[in-house]
């Protein structure tokens, strides 16, 4: 596997940038580069919830979000490495972050004229990302909606992320032409240090492969 000349440029950009938090989310989208396609940039606006339990009435304050930026890329046809930057705005100051990542796909989808069953409509991918605070493991998977360029994704993860332990969102993306996605997704970090909190979290991006 000949290393992609952009793979030491991404890396050492996350490894200088000034980052002292973690993403509200992942990046990338599930959805697996098409054939012919070797590179994405995009970036998505993030919002959460702090949901506290420790009381007899739940509270919801809605916090501050943030913004994510990527740069993926494709090293062969089934593995992909991505390095993403962004900020967490909250009322107490600006946190950036950056993060550094590697995905290998386990299932592939059939192209859609040729797919047949569930299976050939499914995606499935095994990620490993880390950053300053962050590090996570997740499977990132999606689910085409028979012939339509609108996926059904998930990206369950485990690892320590600055909001918990596990992250599990459900999101839909959307290909009106194949260069251009546009993602949704709503999901929740959980098991927070003290076990009393979970953050809930909502994400709108989009992206331009070539």
């Amino acid at each position: 596997m000949t290393l992609h000349p952009t793979l030491s440029i991404a890396f050492a950009a996350a490894l200088f940038s000034t980052s002292g938090c973690a993403p509200l989310g992942h990046g990338p989208s599930p959805v697996p580069l098409h054939p012919g396609q070797h590179g994405q940039v995009g970036g998505q606006i993030d919002a959460l919830v702090n949901v506290d339990f420790s009381s007899a009435a739940p509270q919801f304050p809605i916090q501050p979000g943030g913004g994510t930026f990527w740069y993926r890329f494709k090293l062969d046809d089934d593995i992909e490495a991505f390095v993403e930057a962004g900020s967490l705005v909250s009322l107490n100051g600006v946190f950036p972050y950056a993060n550094v990542g590697m995905r290998r796909y386990l299932h592939r989808s059939a192209p859609p004229e040729s797919a047949k069953g569930l299976k050939e409509h499914i995606s499935v991918g095994l990620e490993v990302s880390a950053g300053v605070v962050s590090g996570d493991v997740g499977l990132p998977t999606s689910l085409r909606l028979g012939g339509l360029p609108i996926w059904l994704t998930t990206h369950p993860s485990v690892g320590l992320f600055y909001y918990g332990f596990a992250y599990l969102p459900v999101g839909v993306a959307i290909q009106p032409i194949e260069s251009l996605e546009i993602t949704a997704t709503m999901g929740a970090f959980l098991f927070s240090s003290n076990f009393d909190l979970f953050f809930p979290t909502a994400q709108i991006g989009s992206s331009y492969s070539w």
